[in-house]
């Protein structure tokens, strides 16, 4: 069976194409549940950021420990110097003294400019390791959000038809709608066409039709006018490229500023 789904970036001008976003306040989605799909997305991202601002904040505290270790290391290593210098000096032998005076400062050069590079070394390092991580949390967050989402509408079929009546709102369909829903919905979504048929306005034609594409809980509402796809694993996929972009976006910003 070939689906006439089509998104708005592959429609004519004249031809519209609207699709719900999860971001519609509590009312939208979860009814009867103590929290909406926004705030259960807006905690997934929330822990999502701790995680990332608390790698910071290490990479922070050890980045400054290091930098109280070279000073240390620097102190102690002028202390070597000095008294290899006040060594050479007692013991009176000017060429000696001379000598092992450039032999001292040339040592410790050396190993100033050894522990720098180490050091930035692990700066970079750090860097990278949480730069890394955040596809990571991004995609983690997303699939928390779905697995919840799954759970509230497996719990509460209600959700469903709550969110096929706020598609229908989006639909100025005024000869025929398809509402194609998940097989595993279908039977509930018809035992339900009475209520259904209240959010349309007019005498139009509503057909309620199985869809294997569609996964349980989603629905597409298809019309003359194009398609409003209101499938979750869409929307999350579509929230999870927005933050994504948003990520590339920042790295960009950021690379273009550390070469100013």
């Amino acid at each position: 069976m070939s689906s006439n789904l089509f998104k708005a970036t592959f429609i004519s001008p004249v031809i519209e194409t609207k699709y719900l976003s999860l971001h519609k306040g509590k009312d939208t989605y979860f009814p009867h549940s103590d929290q909406s799909a926004e705030e259960l997305l807006q905690e997934a991202e929330q822990q999502a950021a701790e995680i990332v601002l608390q790698a910071q904040m290490k990479a922070a505290i050890e980045k400054e420990q290091a930098a109280e270790e070279l000073e240390k290391w620097k102190l102690l290593e002028q202390e070597k110097v000095t008294a290899q210098m006040e060594e050479i000096k007692q013991q009176g032998f000017q060429q000696g003294y001379e000598e092992g005076i450039q032999q001292a400062h040339h040592d410790y050069a050396g190993r100033i400019e050894l522990a720098q590079e180490v050091l930035e070394k692990a700066y970079e390092e750090k860097k990278a390791i949480i730069k890394e991580s955040e596809p990571f949390v991004i995609d983690l967050s997303i699939q928390t959000a779905a697995k919840v989402i799954q759970k509230e509408l497996a719990a509460n079929p209600e959700v469903l038809l709550h969110l096929i009546k706020q598609s229908l709102l989006y639909s100025n369909e005024r000869s025929s709608i398809s509402i194609c829903v998940s097989p595993d919905d279908y039977e509930f979504v018809q035992n339900q066409r009475n209520q259904i048929l209240e959010s349309v306005e007019g005498q139009v034609e509503v057909k309620i039709l199985p869809e294997h594409s569609i996964e349980e809980g989603g629905c597409v509402i298809r019309t003359s006018y194009g398609s409003i796809d209101a499938r979750i694993d869409v929307q999350l996929k579509e929230i999870k490229q927005a933050l994504l972009k948003t990520l590339r976006d920042d790295t960009y910003e950021q690379a273009a500023a550390d070469h100013i």
